[in-house]
């Protein structure tokens, strides 16, 4: 190094290595799992003075992990001011390899706090990285609970509806569904009430598109024709009571993350 005069870490005990409490308290979980990998390896092999030169791939050897990774996390670790290095010459002027310094902590970069409105707070810094938590090895951290939104498949409408639709079709058809044949005619209707449509819409469509006397028409004529077909419906109290209670119920699932209503 030059004349630049900086604070190493204590003197360790012989034979043993450590790692400051400060580090894992709060660094850790942000140089993520791979840099405080590489730290522990320097660690490991700084002698008295807080020094060290392992190879890289010594480091990439004892954890597993490839020589780049190691460079990257030693370059992350030094943007912190965690550790120094330097690199040394032969006698004959040769590169040989890099001496790390272990820095105290007193040393190492400061996080910096933001605001919740996204301004700044406190010293500046060069970094502008989220503040750190106390020094509390007991502090649990905090966590981002995620809303999930209902898959489609969870929905779930009232059986009334389905019954009354499934009815009217069936009469409009003649015919009697047994077993598996409701399940896809089921599945359309639910796909129609899920888009916002009342049974009271979706037998008016129905009835609609046997009227006209669509050839072999079923459930999904229907679903395809009901669009074009509503606006020639128009309105009454009952579709309008209906509509209102079918957004109630699609509201509810959304905010029940899919649970059934």
């Amino acid at each position: 190094m030059t004349n630049e005069s900086f604070k190493v870490r204590d003197l360790r005990i012989k034979e043993k290595y450590w790692m400051d409490d400060t580090y894992l308290n709060g660094y850790a979980k942000y140089l993520r799992p791979m840099a405080t990998a590489v730290y522990m390896s320097l660690c490991r092999h700084a002698d008295k003075e807080q020094s060290c030169f392992p190879a890289e791939i010594t480091i990439a050897k004892e954890h597993g992990i490839g020589e780049r990774t190691v460079r990257g996390k030693i370059a992350l670790l030094k943007d912190w001011n965690i550790i120094r290095s330097k690199r040394t010459r032969s006698q004959k002027g040769k590169w040989m390899h890099n001496t790390y310094f272990l820095l105290d902590k007193s040393e190492w970069k400061r996080p910096q706090a933001k605001s919740a409105s996204g301004s700044s707070t406190g010293k500046k810094q060069q970094n502008h990285r989220q503040q750190l938590p106390p020094n509390d090895p007991h502090l649990k951290g905090s966590h981002t609970i995620r809303l999930k939104q209902p898959k489609r498949k969870d929905m779930t409408f009232k059986k009334e509806w389905h019954d009354q639709v499934l009815k009217e079709y069936q009469q409009l058809k003649g015919i009697t569904l047994q077993g598996e044949e409701f399940k896809p005619i089921r599945q359309a209707i639910k796909t129609m009430f899920m888009s916002g449509r009342t049974p009271e819409q979706v037998i008016a469509a129905m009835r609609d598109v046997a009227k006209r006397g669509y050839c072999e028409w079923t459930i999904n004529t229907v679903k395809m024709k009901l669009p074009e077909i509503l606006p020639k419906i128009g309105s009454s109290s009952q579709v309008n009571r209906e509509q209102n209670e079918l957004e109630k119920t699609l509201t509810e699932l959304n905010e029940g993350g899919g649970q059934n209503g």
